[in-house]
């Protein structure tokens, strides 16, 4: 169902005079795809918007013209639409025409890069350009970095013959070659304001000692780690790897992520790992928050305009708290934004809408 004609002034059920309309004239599109054999059932759109007549009664005022390309954007070079076209229906110009329907003036025109607006342009000298940051995340696992085995042995010799269980829990960006790592959630690939780092760092070192002949030993050199774990700060001995950024605190869509001991006596813990609820032992420590699901978005942070004529004004933009749903499959907005003028002059605006479900 489209859109076909609004029509106004009245005054109860009576026109007064002769109406105004807004007709919206539809051409075919090529980017679509007819998926209802394999399915049954499919949702797409056939039509598309080329012009929008604004009229009173029978008479033209103006007319928006919309022009578009298959080129601009093509999010799967790769693939070719049902309907013909290889890429996707992008709007490039809007020109206004009076009332004769033919003289108009330059058009404004739409360029993309990335698939996002780069930059309109006025057809008069004016323009406006966009950067971009991207959002991104890493998923983070609980893993085993090092099994237990089970060994077959001769009089000769011992070999393992299956894995049954885990010698050494830790965190990482994949999961183990076992089958025995969880997801434990999802990292913001870079660091922000609001977020502290997430290392598989190396909690109890191993080492190599010295006797001597009179009985003593001790330790000389870090050879290896005995223990890896999770913390917010690398480990001193070269070991750790950041896997990705936590939120400081809880925001809609994330889960918690603790460095928790499994293992442990005395206030000594022998088996760190990563974990999103704390331990029994009392020994955990809440790491920060991590997403429940993948996050790849891109959000404007600038945006300049010119006058062509040399004179331009760049606004700024900056946000916290991107939100998901419970489950965190779907984008749920930002908790607030700041936009910030030439001058510095800034304005924060807070949302809360309902993020439950």
């Amino acid at each position: 169902m489209y859109p076909d004609t609004i029509s106004y002034a009245y005054s109860g059920p009576s026109a007064i005079g002769a109406l105004r309309e807004i007709r919206f004239v539809r051409g075919a599109r090529t980017d679509w795809t007819d998926s209802s054999t394999p399915t049954t059932l499919a949702f797409f759109e056939r039509s598309r918007i080329d012009a929008i007549e604004v009229r009173v009664g029978p008479s033209l005022v103006r007319k928006y013209a919309l022009g578009y390309d298959y080129t601009s954007i093509d999010r799967d070079p790769t693939y070719t639409w049902g309907a013909g076209a290889a890429g996707d229906l992008a709007l490039t110009s809007v020109t206004l025409y009076g009332s004769d329907g033919a003289s108009g003036l330059p058009p404004l025109t739409f360029a993309y890069s990335n698939a996002r607006l780069a930059s309109a342009t006025t057809g008069l000298g004016g323009s406006l350009s966009f950067t971009y940051e991207r959002v991104n995340t890493n998923p983070v696992y609980a893993a085993c970095l090092n099994p237990t085995w089970e060994y077959s042995c001769t009089e000769l010799w011992c070999w393992p013959i299956r894995i049954i269980g885990c010698a050494d829990w830790g965190a990482s960006n994949g999961p183990d070659p076992w089958g025995m790592s969880g997801l434990a959630g999802w990292g913001c690939a870079t660091s922000r304001s609001d977020t502290t780092p997430i290392y598989a760092a190396c909690r109890t070192p191993s080492y190599e000692y010295y006797c001597s002949e009179l009985g003593g030993c001790y330790p000389v050199v870090v050879n290896g780690c005995a223990d890896f774990g999770a913390s917010n700060s690398p480990d001193p001995w070269g070991y750790s790897t950041l896997l990705g950024h936590a939120y400081a605190s809880e925001v809609p869509g994330t889960l918690p992520l603790y460095s928790a001991c499994l293992q442990g006596s005395g206030g000594t813990c022998s088996q760190w790992a990563l974990q999103n609820s704390p331990d029994s032992l009392g020994m955990s420590t809440l790491l920060g928050y991590a997403y429940r699901g993948p996050v790849d978005r891109y959000r404007v942070i600038s945006r300049t305009a010119s006058d062509g004529r040399g004179g331009s004004i760049s606004t700024t933009f900056a946000y916290w708290g991107l939100g998901l749903s419970s489950d965190g499959t779907e984008f749920r907005g930002h908790a607030g934004a700041r936009v910030t003028d030439s001058a510095g002059n800034y304005t924060d605006t807070w949302f809360k809408p309902c993020l439950s479900g």
